[in-house]
């Protein structure tokens, strides 16, 4: 088994591999496959059927095809490329909640000004206060919960 392994190795040595997009094109790739199964199960009579069947098979092979194309490229440059040019589209597309909010600890907590934003940093004595920000300078109250 050591002979075959050296050169399964060999083969794949200066190949591109596998990415982030990677996985994403393989999971669309099931999906579509899905698909075709499902509308060649319940169309496959008609016309239409037929014709959405075989547009998403094609699609399916011509997707795996350009898989094994990423995977096995030599070019890895380029595949880079596109990777991170898919990661900044993606990125682009979550939502912005991925900003880590400080944890408030055992003397202080952390709230954010409803007027500019700024995040403060105060004291953590239970109550109701008035804070006042020393960005915007305006004032608010602000309630701390008993920890």
């Amino acid at each position: 088994m050591g002979i075959f392994k050296k050169r399964v190795s060999g083969f794949f040595y200066g190949r591109y591999g596998i990415d982030t997009l990677y996985y994403v094109l393989i999971v669309l790739y099931v999906i579509i496959i899905v698909a075709a199964w499902v509308v060649g199960l319940l169309c496959k009579k008609t016309l239409v059927g037929i014709i959405v069947y075989s547009v998403l098979y094609v699609v399916g092979l011509l997707l795996l095809f350009y898989i094994f194309f990423r995977v096995m490229s030599r070019n890895i440059p380029r595949r880079r490329r596109e990777n991170e040019a898919f990661l900044r589209f993606v990125h682009k597309l979550s939502p912005r909640r991925r900003r880590k909010r400080p944890k408030d600890d055992a003397e202080h907590i952390f709230r954010y000004c409803k007027y500019c934003k700024a995040l403060l940093r105060l004291p953590r004595e239970p109550g109701q206060h008035q804070v006042r920000c020393p960005r915007c300078g305006k004032l608010f109250d602000l309630y701390v919960d008993p920890k």
